[in-house]
């Protein structure tokens, strides 16, 4: 029985957590500023995070904070705002007011619909074009830098919106998404820690800034959470066909396979793991193979070339990568492609492997969204660019480690085994 002690810390660690992440939103009342440059909207989505952080406040001083309160206080953080500038964006023009990611996967999906190949088209005549990108021309207007799923997995929703409205807006899907995440944040985290992790993954200051923009993080990390919840209630195949779907749709989430399927060796043998990496690898090809066939040159020109610099018109090396670094001192972009190349294979895919190996060995959802974030720090480090919506991402899961249960409950691929979504033993 657990003692008083236990159950006050467990308290005051929500209450900080509560107060401390909605209060940090404070911190991007500058950039908001900046951003939209001082205009009125600025100061509404300043105002809205100063309401936040008192409601926060006022949450976190209470004895007992229910569930029910911190999905009202994380729909308030991220729906809100959202709806705000979705209703600005369509007030003014197609592309202000968001980011530029959700504005190609709109015009992705308008392509797809017309019989066109997203990856073979150019963006510059489109809403994308709109969107301010500091430093020249947005290079992203010749190239999708994302797998099909980023358009895909939206296409249902944009047609129904878009035929009911004659409007759609990406942050609608994203929201969705979000709320995924917190389902997930629920689910997986055991019973004593999940509102505080709700709390680490709804109130997250940085993650809801690019979010309320439209940055498309909030889908992969929706999936990878539902992921870990449903491997958690043993539901491991739907699990395995979840970060498929994430690995369809951003590059980042194949560590997370990788580790998923190392996890599932150490915990059922090497029959589970090849039958998650199976469910896996056929839920991603199944999304990303046809692309692949209807024009090869320009699927790897936009996902691969694009980002490793050899494309004609490449990413800029930016942020807190090594590249950008060495771009500072004015190294040759030669130098600095083959750079990229040899701290990928140098240094990405030898932790990686030693990720798996451990997980293997020592498995459990908590070291697992750990390995995730560190190996998908190191990869955006020794990468192009790592800016701070992908520092953003990364923290979800290396919050989210400490609150996560540890090798006694399900894996993704155990329980698939057997043959099936088994709930035996890991019911909630």
């Amino acid at each position: 029985m657990e003692t008083n002690s236990t159950e006050r810390y467990r308290r005051r660690t929500l209450r900080l957590l509560l107060t401390g992440f909605a209060g940090a939103t404070l911190a991007f009342v500058p950039s908001w500023l900046r951003i939209l440059e001082g205009t009125w909207p600025a100061w509404v989505l300043a105002a809205h995070g100063v309401a936040l952080t008192a409601a926060a406040v006022a949450l976190g001083r209470q004895e007992c904070v229910r569930p029910r309160q911190i999905v009202w206080l994380c729909l308030f953080a991220a729906a809100v705002p959202s709806a705000f500038l979705m209703a600005m964006r369509a007030a003014t023009a197609p592309g202000q007011y968001v980011h530029d990611s959700a504005v190609q996967s709109e015009e992705a999906m308008r392509f797809l619909l017309q019989g066109k190949d997203p990856y073979a088209e150019s963006f510059a005549n489109t809403p994308m074009a709109q969107v301010p990108f500091f430093g020249g021309k947005n290079p992203a207007l010749e190239h999708i830098v994302y797998y099909p799923g980023s358009f895909l997995l939206s296409l249902p929703l944009r047609i129904v919106v878009h035929g009911l409205t004659g409007w759609y807006d990406h942050r609608l899907f994203l929201l969705i998404c979000y709320g995924a995440a917190l389902w997930g944040a629920w689910r997986a985290a055991e019973s004593q820690w999940r509102c505080h992790l709700m709390v680490a993954v709804g109130l997250n200051p940085a993650f809801n800034f690019y979010l309320i923009q439209g940055a498309n993080d909030a889908a992969v990390a929706g999936l990878l959470l539902v992921a870990l919840a449903l491997s958690q209630g043993g539901r491991s195949t739907r699990a395995a066909i979840c970060v498929g779907a994430a690995a369809a749709f951003k590059q980042t989430a194949w560590f997370f396979g990788v580790l998923a399927v190392a996890d599932a060796l150490g915990r059922r043998g090497p029959g589970a793991a090849a039958r998650a990496a199976v469910v896996m690898a056929a839920a991603m090809l199944a999304l990303t193979l046809p692309f692949v066939v209807w024009d090869r040159a320009a699927f790897f020109d936009d996902t691969y070339a694009y980002l490793s610099g050899t494309a004609k018109e490449s990413y800029p090396a930016a942020g807190l990568s090594i590249a950008n670094l060495t771009a500072s001192y004015a190294v040759d972009p030669a130098t600095t492609r083959k750079l990229f190349s040899v701290l990928q294979l140098g240094v990405v895919l030898p932790m990686l492997l030693f990720c798996a190996w451990r997980q293997a060995r020592l498995p459990g959802a908590d070291r697992l969204a750990w390995r995730y974030g560190l190996v998908v720090t190191a990869a955006f480090v020794c990468g192009r660019y790592f800016n701070a919506s992908h520092l953003a991402y990364v923290s979800l899961f290396l919050i989210a480690s400490w609150l996560l249960p540890g090798a006694r409950n399900g894996s993704i691929g155990a329980a698939a085994a057997q043959g099936g979504d088994s709930q035996e033993g890991n019911s909630r």
